[in-house]
């Protein structure tokens, strides 16, 4: 966006206003970062050229800065036959483009210091002074007064992340061109300009009423979403890893219900762990696939009244009606996909000391869960190898054929060798009765 000077951008009213146009509440739009980038042209006359590092260091100081804030492009350059006489011998122009934070009060006044050196006469003159200096001391480079060829410009880059309406399963969709600079306007600036749009998926975690009265779950979404939830598939990449499917219920108090589920994202991180610290497991391994209120058998008459709702623009997100009253019953669903067996034989008290240590780990300070019904179920295995004793076995198949084969072979020769002798010795015989 384009504005006037550093200090003239309100950050309050962009955001009120693009959470008023995107039909977001203001909490859902978060400024990310702001950047401020000015720009001014500058024609240095002097005895010699300015080299790009030499303008850059000269103006850094100059504005009090880091030269890695300064940025300088050489127009073009002018010699001492195109000078018509003068006595220095060359001119430099360029294109001066200094960068700066603005993501708290304190850069802001840095970066208003820096234009007003840039823009008011007065100080622009003395940091001209000041540049001539530099150049004269550090480059041994003389020169007049810089002349300013190109007005100062200031544009404020800002990072917007704009968060979809809880329960929403649609993404956000910007403002029109013309709404958009009438947001820019209403904020300090002059004109805007979308340069880059991210669109992220959420983890696919819902909360699922449970409901024996009707065949139809009622499901709310509360993890924030800008684009609808993904699908997670269990087929293909996992033919050679552990496959488990499981569940686990727990009771708690109102309060504790309360706090465990306030942050649904902690809430999903909380389950994954404790899942992964009792099946022996890496966290990464583990998926929550659903949480839900209600445990299928009993059902707390007021959940149809579930929802979470924003708050006030300046408050967290409330939960209304996802507990009764004398407590909370939350049911898991959970998927496991590993290179190795998952522990299947664990306790519901090493559950239970599980989610607590880790809800204690991401800030749910003295809950108390009590797990009523835990399952855990292989789905698919990779294929098992042939044991030792199988692949001495068929060893000792193929040998017993080949020794068998060998003797009634051996036998054949031998009826051959007896019969062989047998007729010799009837010639024989048959041949002496001839001679007598």
């Amino acid at each position: 966006m384009k504005i006037a000077e550093p200090n003239k951008f309100k950050v309050e009213d962009y955001v009120q206003q693009m959470a008023s146009k995107t039909g977001v509440p203001v909490e859902n739009v978060k400024v990310k970062s702001r950047e401020m980038s000015m720009s001014v042209g500058y024609s240095f006359k002097g005895d010699a050229k300015v080299s790009k590092e030499q303008a850059e260091s000269a103006i850094a100081k100059s504005l009090d800065i880091d030269q890695s804030q300064v940025s300088v492009e050489i127009l073009t350059r002018r010699l001492k036959g195109q000078l018509r006489g003068r006595k220095l011998a060359e001119e430099t122009r360029i294109k001066a483009t200094i960068t700066m934070d603005a993501n708290d009060e304190a850069e802001i006044e840095k970066a208003q210091a820096a234009h007003e050196k840039l823009a008011d006469p007065e100080k622009s003159a003395d940091m001209l002074e000041n540049v001539k200096k530099v150049l004269s001391d550090e480059a041994d480079i003389e020169i007049d007064l810089p002349e300013v060829t190109e007005a100062p410009q200031v544009e404020v880059k800002v990072e917007t992340e704009i968060i979809a309406v809880f329960g929403s399963e649609t993404p956000v969709k910007l403002p029109t061109e013309a709404v958009l600079q009438e947001i820019a306007i209403k904020a300090g600036a002059e004109d805007i300009e979308v340069t880059d749009v991210k669109t992220f998926t959420t983890d696919p975690i819902v909360m699922v009423e449970a409901d024996n009265t009707t065949a139809d779950a009622t499901t709310t979404t509360v993890a924030t979403s800008t684009v609808a939830p993904t699908t997670t598939t269990t087929t293909g990449g996992n033919a050679d890893r552990y496959v488990y499917q499981g569940t686990f219920n727990l009771t708690m108090s109102a309060e504790d219900g309360e706090k465990l589920t306030a942050d649904i994202t902690k809430a999903k991180k909380v389950f994954e762990a404790a899942t992964a610290s009792v099946t022996g497991l890496n966290t990464s391994e583990v998926t929550m696939t659903k949480i839900y209120y209600g445990d299928g058998d009993s059902q707390f008459r007021r959940l149809a009244d579930h929802y979470y709702d924003q708050g006030p623009p300046d408050g967290p997100r409330r939960s209304r009606g996802a507990h009764d009253a004398t407590g909370s019953v939350i049911g898991v669903e959970f998927l496991i996909s590993s290179g190795k067996p998952a522990a299947t034989n664990f306790k519901a008290s090493d559950l239970e000391a599980a989610i607590e240590k880790a809800a204690k780990a991401e800030g749910i300070e003295g809950i108390d869960v009590t797990v009523t019904k835990s399952t855990i179920t292989l789905v698919s295995s990779p294929p098992a190898p042939a044991r030792a004793d199988e692949d001495s076995s068929s060893v000792a198949i193929v040998l017993t054929v080949l020794l068998i084969c060998l003797a009634i072979l051996g036998m054949i020769g031998g009826f051959f060798y007896w019969y062989r002798e047998e007729l010799k010795t009837w010639y024989y015989r048959k041949a002496g009765k001839a001679e007598n």
